[in-house]
């Protein structure tokens, strides 16, 4: 009697074309696994910030440029994503149920030296000079301020040719363009101070950066015989 009631309970659900409970089943959920790279060299960016427009919900990149997303309602989602160095940039992103793998492609930002207006003297002197006519990469005050960087590691990243990786609270900077696995030599003020400044130095108070990424791109007065790879150059506004 009962197994008639079911199968009868059974008929009428699929007369009136209302599904059994389990046979076609909820929807499942999507994840995803976004990779933020760089579109130039292809390499991951660590510390982009991936926004999901629709919740408002922000995750941070890993080392390896990853981020994830579970639980999500499969279709239609918006990305924003954000990176110091690089142009934000937006994705309309369509999942599906399961996992995927998405990928973030960022363009360097680029940048057009204003003219310079400040009348810097001695080494500061030389700073504004190399900035206007040199091969680096050059960082000023106000660059500074506007990046709210507060150490060098957080300034240089996304820079072309150069590397920034942090695991377990240790950054390491290195010149993808020189030997592999090759850390620049350090100069504050005009001095060697590779013992001293590294990616976690503080960078308040300096008045600019300059970045050459080989030995070959460094100026004249720092090309050491001995130099293998890039030198990055440190100034304060106490200058000489």
């Amino acid at each position: 009697m009962l197994r008639s009631s079911v199968a009868c309970a059974l008929s009428l659900a699929t007369a009136w074309g209302i599904p059994a409970r389990g046979a076609a089943g909820q929807q499942g959920t999507a994840s995803m696994v976004g990779r933020v790279i760089s579109r130039d060299t292809r390499a991951p960016i660590g510390g982009a910030t991936v926004v999901l427009v629709t919740t408002g919900v922000a995750t941070i990149s890993d080392s390896l440029g990853e981020v994830r997303y579970a639980g999500l309602a499969p279709g239609s989602h918006r990305f924003e994503v954000r990176a110091v160095g690089y142009e934000q940039s937006a994705w309309r992103v369509r999942l599906e149920a399961g996992e995927q793998l998405r990928t973030f492609e960022l363009d360097v930002l680029r940048y057009e030296l204003p003219g310079v207006s400040v009348e810097a003297q001695g080494l500061l002197a030389g700073f504004e000079r190399r900035r206007v006519h040199g091969t680096g990469f050059f960082f000023t005050e106000e660059e500074i301020e506007r990046r709210h960087a507060v150490a060098l590691s957080d300034l240089i990243r996304g820079v072309p040719g150069v590397q920034t990786t942090c695991r377990q609270g240790t950054c390491a900077i290195l010149m993808a363009r020189s030997t592999r696995g090759c850390r620049p030599e350090y100069y504050l003020d005009g001095f060697p101070a590779s013992v001293s400044v590294g990616p976690d130095f503080p960078i308040q108070g300096i008045y600019g950066v300059e970045v050459y990424r080989t030995a070959s791109e460094a100026p004249a007065e720092y090309r050491k015989p001995e130099l293998r790879c890039g030198v990055i150059l440190l100034w304060s506004r106490t200058a000489p």
